[in-house]
């Protein structure tokens, strides 16, 4: 699958959840998130194009390369506008376990703006490791890899699934754990 069909893809989610603010700048954040969370979660990745590190943040190039000449990176996008430059990208479809990873980006990132989702992505290790300035922002403009990528998100998921286990513990009442029989304990 291309990175259009999940871009598209994206865009529709983003329709049909009423967030009108994807940017060209936005859904390339988002499509970094989608490509780092499925590296992590199933080891492969959503789709094959490289992603890149601009001083605005990560890109997926070949759509960026595309896109560059027909919008500006803050314009608002649609996935009837990029189902025009790609028809037959717009008529694929995603394998569920791609759709659950749009869903959970969508969820996650979609409320944030797309200055946001810069600063964000400026924090993170996949961009940083590209940074060529100390008040990190520019970047080489050289491939964020695979590895680099699938290393910083399976610690991201690890974390998320500790900090879940921890509020869940914390949340236990009194009535929430089993109670031992007193003939057991002594047993």
């Amino acid at each position: 699958m291309s990175c259009e069909t999940v871009a598209i893809h994206l865009l529709r989610k983003a329709e049909e959840r009423g967030v009108e603010d994807i940017t060209q700048m936005k859904l390339h954040k988002l499509l970094y998130y989608v490509q780092g969370y499925h590296l992590a979660l199933h080891g492969e990745r959503a789709f094959p194009d490289r992603i890149k590190a601009y001083n605005h943040g990560p890109v997926a190039s070949a759509l960026y390369g595309v896109l560059r000449r027909r919008t500006t990176f803050m314009q608002v996008l649609s996935a009837a506008f990029l189902s025009t430059i790609y028809p037959q990208a717009a008529q694929a479809t995603l394998p569920a376990k791609t759709e659950q990873i749009l869903d959970s980006v969508m969820d996650k990132f979609a409320h944030y703006s797309a200055l946001e989702l810069r600063a964000m992505t400026h924090r993170e290790s996949p961009w940083l490791a590209h940074c060529t300035s100390r008040t990190a922002e520019t970047a080489d403009g050289s491939e964020i890899t695979v590895d680099e990528l699938q290393d910083y998100f399976d610690v991201r998921l690890t974390e998320a699934y500790t900090e879940d286990v921890v509020r869940s513990a914390l949340s236990l009442n009194e009535q929430d754990y089993i109670r031992v029989p007193e003939h057991v304990k002594d047993e």
